[in-house]
Parts: C-alpha cells; structure tokens; sequence
C-alpha cells in the first residue's frame, strides 16, 4: 500500500467519522427560534441548541483532521 493510498484510506475513514449528524441537526431545527431551541430535545437531557453545538463541533474537529491529513 503506497503512502497515498493511506492517506485516501484516513480520509475516508475520518469523512465517516464525520457522519452527517451535524447537516440532519440543521434541517431539524431550521425555522425554530431561540425559545424552542433552549427546549430539551426528546429525552436527552440537553437542549436542542446544545445538541447542534457538540455535532458542529464534532464535525469542525473532523474538517481539521482531514484538512491536516490533506497538507501531509
């Protein structure tokens, strides 16, 4: 396996990892309000806001990892 197709292989796994929770969130809560978005979302125990904000910081995480990956 080339250093190549390692890298082709990281970035797909991290893509993966990446997952498309963040983009599901979005066109779930799209057009609520502030009120609504400090509401608890289903049974979680964290708000619909909260739940937005750990999914687009997961993802900004992955983007990174892939950018640095990218730059090897």
């Amino acid at each position: 396996m080339t250093n190549y197709d390692k890298k082709v292989l990281i970035i797909n796994a991290l893509v993966s990892y990446r997952g498309d929770d963040y983009a599901r969130a979005v066109a779930a809560f799209r057009g609520m309000g502030y009120e609504e978005m400090q509401r608890e979302h289903g049974e979680s125990g964290i708000t619909r806001q909260q739940l937005l904000d750990s999914y687009r910081k997961h993802a900004d995480a992955c983007d990174e990892c892939i950018a640095y990956v990218k730059e090897l």
